[in-house]
């Protein structure tokens, strides 16, 4: 299986308010962070049917960090909107 980059995973929609939905990762065990722009630790979760809940963070950028099963590790921005 080839290994997944930043280019083959796509956050819609950027910005979003409620649901954050990964494109590219069909792997439900895949493990996410969610950092704010300091580099704390946000959220974390397991990536289950790829929608990812983020109406209780503040609005602003943050960065969604992704570990596939080949231990690629996928660093990607979003905005979070009102």
């Amino acid at each position: 299986m080839p290994e997944q980059s930043t280019r083959a995973i796509q956050l819609m929609p950027n910005p979003a308010s409620e649901l954050l939905r990964v494109q590219g990762i069909y792997d439900a065990s895949t493990p996410y962070q969610i950092y704010d722009i300091y580099g704390k630790a946000v959220d974390s979760g397991r990536l289950g049917d790829g929608r990812i809940p983020i109406a209780r963070l503040a609005s602003g950028v943050y960065y969604l960090k992704l570990a596939t099963k080949q231990n690629n590790r996928n660093l990607l921005r979003f905005v979070k909107a009102e």
